[in-house]
């Protein structure tokens, strides 16, 4: 590389990064590959080391070259068209192409991508690389599923119950999605119809307007209807998860979107809660890392129960914990992983759950000691 590419490269290098030696250790040292993108040339400013074990390339060599040298000619449309809704401040934040490796060989990454930023005179977008081959396996069960679904909703269809019921709503549509999951994993079932009547208490009790709202259910009991799309392999595992299954795991809140896009009566109620229930009050959450009341209140409020539930239940590699253990652990999360205010609300109702537990486990303690020999 000559003098003059050389000094352009450095030209062009955000000094927010090298003038900050913990932010350049924890971007050189991310697992993912980072490229920071001028929206306008489609040029790279930035590439972090993690390209390096994503696709064989050095950082150095990709500095000052277009983005889309490395895409896919099939592919490159579409990231185009993309990159022009960013810097009209819209369009998809999460892509699945092909870039080019260092072998010449193309490889199936997914780009997670900021907002459009202001940096030193130019609107950039910092891009988040990674491999895409869980995606892929996950998307191709998505799309078994989704004809599952279409053929599911066809004969709901022709037997006349997709039709409204007596109060306006479609239940027996829902009910026969959530039957669709039971039939994959009756545990995801039974914990989505618990969670649900307890979410609509817990909503009852924070916003009675917003509990009133006749799609909310369907919200809850399909929140995690993306799983259809997880590899059973993964979500029946009972062993912890590694990270790569982990990661795949929670996919099934983007796929479970996808999935009832299909589903011309559902709300974006009902969408809000599938997509965003894993987000967190402190922005660590996922898929898009959204932070305090931009999470829609639904998901805020399912997000505490989802958490009570599964920490009050039995999983393959631990046992339940009690009420008291739940309650101590959402409290100690209010405020970075939960809205503070959906938990005051919820420590009360979860007491009160204690104290019935307590209670009917006493009854049948007395019952065992008073039963009458044969």
């Amino acid at each position: 590389m000559g003098a003059e590419q050389s000094a352009a490269r450095d030209e062009r290098r955000p000094r927010s990064v090298d003038e900050s030696p913990l932010l350049r250790l924890i971007v050189e040292h991310a697992a993912n590959a980072l490229f920071v993108v001028d929206l306008e040339t489609g040029d790279c400013l930035y590439v972090s080391a993690g390209v390096r074990a994503l696709l064989g390339h050095e950082p150095e060599d990709l500095i000052g070259r277009s983005l889309t040298e490395l895409i896919h000619p099939d592919d490159t449309a579409e990231v185009l068209a993309q990159t022009r809704l960013r810097v009209e401040g819209s369009g998809g934040r999460v892509s699945v192409s092909r870039m080019l490796d260092a072998d010449e060989q193309w490889t199936s990454v997914q780009a997670t991508a900021s907002r459009a930023i202001s940096h030193e005179g130019r609107m950039v977008s910092v891009f988040t690389v990674s491999d895409a081959a869980e995606r892929l396996r996950a998307e191709l069960g998505l799309r078994a599923s989704h004809a599952r679904l279409r053929r599911l909703l066809a004969e709901i269809g022709e037997s006349g119950e997709l039709a409204r019921t007596h109060d306006g709503m479609h239940d027996l549509t829902v009910e026969a999605l959530a039957a669709a999951l039971a039939l994959r994993d009756d545990v995801t079932c039974q914990h989505a119809r618990r969670v649900t009547e307890l979410a609509l208490e817990l909503t009852a009790a924070i916003d009675p307007e917003l509990a009133a709202h006749p799609e909310l259910r369907y919200g809850y009991l399909l929140h995690d209807i993306g799983k259809l799309g997880v590899p059973e392999a993964i979500l029946l595992k009972p062993t912890p998860l590694t990270e790569r299954e982990l990661r795949t795991v929670q996919m099934h809140t983007a796929l479970g979107e996808h999935l009832v896009s299909s589903i011309p009566f559902l709300s974006e109620l009902a969408h809000d809660v599938i997509a965003y229930h894993h987000e967190r009050w402190d922005g660590d959450g996922y898929p898009w890392g959204l932070r305090g009341e931009s999470i829609p209140l639904a998901a805020r409020i399912f997000a505490v129960v989802d958490a009570f539930d599964a920490i009050t239940g039995d999983r393959p590699y631990r046992p339940a914990r009690t009420v008291d253990d739940a309650i101590a652990e959402i409290e100690r999360c209010a405020g970075t992983q939960f809205d503070p205010r959906v938990v005051d609300a919820f420590v009360p109702i979860a007491r009160r759950i204690g104290s019935r537990s307590a209670d009917a486990s006493c009854d049948r303690s007395v019952g065992r000691r008073t039963m009458p020999l044969a």
